[in-house]
């Protein structure tokens, strides 16, 4: 499921930098083979949208990043900063100190587009050696990761 999902954000993410922004709000998909990257089914794959929740796509891709590495693990439990805390709207209304799973934190980014759990997720993938990051780091490591996928126009300044 999850080299899916990543194979899936992955083919979106491919397909936006390089065609003209469509006039009014556009339903797009991309469907890949994750063993060979054939495209199985498209729709509107070459009209440049602006997807709701591509800050949140690239947050959770720096985040299964991590979990292959293993530095991060599902069943894992994050800390909420007072950053996360007070993303508006917060969605699921975390209070600074409390805890999550590094797994609820991604289905609640990626379903429910969640701030205060991106900013949670956010934080923990821009992490080292098992310490929280920073938003401002993820970001940074977010418009390096658009860079490496051609991008190059795109630059991220939150998690969420």
């Amino acid at each position: 499921m999850q080299r899916w999902l990543g194979v899936f954000l992955i083919g979106i993410l491919a397909v936006l930098p390089s065609f003209s922004y469509a006039k009014k709000p556009v339903y797009a998909y991309v469907v890949m083979d994750a063993a060979n990257g054939h495209v199985l089914r498209s729709h509107n794959a070459n009209v440049k949208t602006h997807p709701a929740s591509l800050t949140k796509m690239m947050t959770a891709i720096l985040a299964f990043d991590e979990l292959n590495r293993g530095q991060l693990r599902y069943s894992q439990k994050l800390t909420v900063s007072r950053n996360a805390a007070n993303q508006k709207p917060g969605k699921l209304w975390l209070k600074a100190g409390s805890k999550i799973t590094v797994k609820d934190a991604l289905y609640a980014t990626l379903i429910k587009s969640s701030n205060d759990a991106a900013v949670v997720v956010g934080d923990a993938a821009a992490g080292r050696k098992g310490k929280m990051g920073t938003e401002k780091r993820c970001a940074e490591l977010m418009t390096k990761k658009a860079r490496r996928f051609g991008m190059y126009r795109t630059f991220f300044k939150n998690a969420s």
